[in-house]
């Protein structure tokens, strides 16, 4: 499992070197009754009957994720780590997982088998596999915790394209070639968004749908120019924070009108201090103001 955690990580520093262009239960393998290819096929070309898997499940290998083959809700956490699958095939009667969902470390260059997953209770964590798009979870409508994305190869995020509303924080960082968020377009609420340390995102345009926020935070994304995408962003109830982004020259912030906390815009070397203050000026902030390291204009 370390091992393919390893080469998982070397292939995203590989390919983020070749610039943005793309150029609990433990293993549960040995249990009675895991299908045979022959039953997950059945499965797979007939209606899922309800089959549910009561407490967590942690598949370690491809006869791990065999096993849960026909279940259509997973009760507790559900973790697919350190495989050497492609895609999910066998989980195409997967509904519902209650707790948590990670998958990380995985050979998996698309999500297909989770095509019918509709809600997460707990969180979604995507880490560290060879995925370039999240083809196979398009059915996807709620996440009731965080959604986590980091250490991908992703180029987008397509196959999020349904996903409405996420209870926790919104994490989108260290994705070396990652280029847009656009798939979010049908996403209107999350509670905090970081995004940061994206070299390769040119946009955030798909996060129209957001109103108001908890915390925001948008640091070190070397080639955004704008903050378009939260143009209509009306209300941070937590802190603001902008920082270190390096190309950015457009706030693109005209719907705001009240932050909760801090206001913080800081080192984004291409945007007017200027048009900062005039923004701090028109809006309500009820913590510090805080604005340095940005372009001297006249």
């Amino acid at each position: 499992m370390l091992q393919r955690l390893f080469l998982s990580l070397m292939l995203v520093l590989s390919l983020s070197l070749m610039g943005c262009d793309g150029g609990s239960s433990t293993e549960h393998d040995s249990i009675s009754n895991i299908a045979s290819q022959d039953e997950m096929n059945e499965n797979s070309d007939s209606a899922c009957e309800e089959r549910v898997w009561e407490g967590d499940f942690a598949a370690l290998s491809a006869l791990g994720v065999n096993a849960l083959s026909g279940i259509t809700t997973v009760t507790g956490n559900l973790t697919i780590a350190g495989t050497a699958l492609v895609n999910l095939s066998g989980l195409e009667c997967l509904q519902h997982v209650d707790g948590h969902l990670t998958i990380s470390g995985n050979a998996l260059i698309n999500l297909k088998g989770l095509d019918n997953l509709t809600t997460v209770g707990g969180s979604l964590t995507i880490a560290g596999n060879a995925l370039t798009d999240l083809t196979g979870i398009s059915n996807l409508q709620s996440i009731g915790g965080h959604l986590t994305i980091s250490a991908t190869t992703l180029l987008s995020l397509k196959g999020l394209e349904s996903l409405e509303s996420i209870d926790g924080n919104l994490t989108i960082t260290a994705n070396a070639l990652l280029l847009n968020v656009k798939a979010l377009s049908n996403l209107t609420w999350v509670e905090d968004i970081y995004i940061s340390a994206n070299p390769c995102l040119v946009s955030l345009e798909g996060l129209n749908g957001i109103a108001s926020s908890g915390n925001i935070d948008i640091a070190a994304n070397p080639l955004i120019t704008s903050l378009k995408g939260f143009e209509n962003l009306e209300t941070v109830d937590g802190f603001l924070s902008i920082r270190g982004n390096i190309s950015l020259s457009d706030l693109a912030l005209d719907a705001l009108e009240s932050v909760g906390y801090d206001f913080s815009v800081k080192n984004n070397t291409k945007l007017c201090t200027n048009v900062v203050e005039q923004l701090a000026n028109e809006i309500s902030v009820d913590g510090e103001i805080i604005i340095t390291g940005n372009k001297v204009c006249h």
